[in-house]
């Protein structure tokens, strides 16, 4: 059995006009883009340092930040990097790549940069200096912004 189908505009009074729906759309549009291209923001609006410079080194996916709680100790929290593609992994078709503490992220980057003595983290310097870093199974590598080149 076959239906028409009819299509009406201008029927009813909108709820908001056309210029906010616009502009809710384009903001939606906007915050999709930064979801896929890694640069995520969290409570706040406030974007971590990190987002869209780490991606997986395996499928190139950004990786996310989250907060895991380590068993063996209890309710301790601890923030770690993992693949965006990867919680598809656990149903048997997303990516496979390991899950990396933040801890043991930021000491890797650092081991690799050229950074005279610091105290904390050279978060400004990291921004300016790294264009991405690729987190693969066995190693973290640092990709510098003005060459490309690898280190690591």
């Amino acid at each position: 059995m076959e239906f028409e189908s009819n299509y009406l505009t201008e029927d009813h009074e909108a709820i908001i006009d056309r210029d906010t729906w616009l502009w809710a759309q384009g903001l939606m549009r906007t915050r999709r883009e930064e979801l896929d291209s890694g640069k995520m923001k969290y409570h706040g609006g406030r974007t971590h340092f990190l987002y869209g410079k780490v991606f997986c080194a395996d499928c190139g996916s950004p990786m996310t930040r989250r907060t895991l709680r380590c068993s063996s100790k209890g309710t301790a929290n601890y923030k770690a990097w993992e693949c965006k593609e990867h919680h598809l992994g656990r149903k048997g078709n997303g990516c496979r790549m390991r899950t990396i503490r933040e801890d043991e992220l930021l000491e890797a980057i650092t081991d690799q940069m050229e950074y005279p003595e610091y105290r904390e983290f050279p978060v400004e310097w990291f921004l300016k200096e790294v264009d991405r870093v690729e987190v693969g199974k066995d190693s973290v590598v640092v990709i510098r912004a003005e060459s490309g080149k690898s280190e690591g």
